[in-house]
């Protein structure tokens, strides 16, 4: 609504998660000190809370983010984001992880969970902490006796916000690059869920929320420190 209130709708045809949508204009981004023409998908955020009561309006993807080093302090609230070639020098203690990326330009990391090796998709936009498609690794623990319960999830599929059902349980560790966590929520969905690519899990950002985050997209690098 707030695109096409200022006259900003374009005809190209775009398709998210296996929705049609149209692009907006080009128009002018300012991120920190990142000035960068954009080319938006036009989606109904109306469905997504935001703090204090106001409206989210836009979301920032990888295309912005791969043109800045971004530090994320959850802790704080709190972000920096790098602009320029020179070299990049991390905060003391901050381990280097390196990420695999995807023909779609996505970037995925293999991680420990409960003692198998799975890859799993890494996504600053997803609120849930870990998420596993269905399979005969998620029915064994809900076979087991493994609590859980229903949930839903709302996700952009073309300009519509969708609602899909899952199931809620946790897992009893999990792990990548010596950083472990116990007893970790996930979200198990649907074998055919968008949301994974070719992937059997996503780790979001209450995940990465555990630790101070530096995010290089275009290098497929990602620097943890436990905060």
């Amino acid at each position: 609504n707030h695109a096409r209130n200022r006259s900003l709708v374009g005809a190209q045809a775009v398709r998210i998660n296996g929705g049609d949508t149209v692009k907006a204009v080009r128009v002018k981004l300012a991120l920190g000190p990142l000035e960068t023409l954009v080319t938006p998908a036009l989606v109904d955020l109306s469905h997504i809370p935001a703090p204090y009561g106001g409206k989210v309006q836009m979301i920032i993807g990888r295309d912005v983010l791969a043109l800045t080093i971004l530090s994320l302090d959850f802790e704080r609230r709190s972000y920096l984001a790098t602009v320029g070639r020179t070299k990049f020098l991390p905060p003391d203690g901050m381990k280097l992880l390196r990420l695999m990326r995807t023909p779609q330009g996505a970037h995925s990391a293999q991680i420990e969970v409960e003692g198998s090796k799975i890859m799993a998709h890494v996504d600053l936009g997803a609120s849930s902490p870990l998420m596993m498609r269905e399979g005969p690794r998620t029915q064994a623990w809900i076979d087991g006796g493994r609590p859980w319960t229903t949930i839903a999830r709302i996700t952009a599929r073309g300009r519509d916000m969708v609602t899909d059902m899952g199931m809620m349980s946790s897992v009893k560790s999990a792990s990548r690059g010596g950083f472990k966590l116990g007893n970790a929520p996930v979200e198990i969905y649907g074998a055919r869920d968008p949301a994974f690519g070719r992937h059997e899990a996503v780790v979001g950002a209450p995940v990465l929320a555990r630790f101070l985050t530096i995010l290089d997209v275009c290098n497929s690098r990602l620097w943890l420190r436990p905060n």
